[in-house]
């Protein structure tokens, strides 16, 4: 595990998509935050807001299809309407996009593009 990236505090994206859609945005966070790395192998729980650990992966189409489903499922879980995208792989706030309109696909593919590069 490597602590100084935000993605041992959320679930993955497909690790999420596996819950289904839990009764309320409350119990979802809950329950998606049991699938965090650090909750599964530590049995450690820490408070977070609603985000997704987004998988590399060698093929674009499939990393776009993370980010749309990320996308989603903030908007049908949670009601979002904007996030951010960060690689966990870069500090203190470093290659933060924020202010991602989660239904515009034009703005999801180019941070998508962004990211993956």
């Amino acid at each position: 595990m490597r602590w100084n990236r935000k993605s041992v505090l959320h679930s993955t994206v497909e690790a999420a998509i596996e819950l289904g859609v839990p009764a309320n945005a409350r119990r979802c966070l809950a329950e998606e935050s049991d699938l965090s790395e650090l909750t599964q192998v530590y049995g450690v729980t820490v408070p977070v807001l609603p985000d997704y650990t987004l998988l590399k992966s060698p093929d674009r189409a499939e990393f776009h299809h993370r980010v749309e489903n990320a996308a989603a499922m903030l908007r049908k879980r949670y009601g979002n309407s904007q996030a951010c995208l960060k690689p966990s792989e870069s500090g203190s706030g470093a290659r933060i996009t924020s202010g991602i309109t989660l239904s515009e696909t034009t703005t999801l593919s180019t941070a998508a593009d962004e990211d993956w590069a």
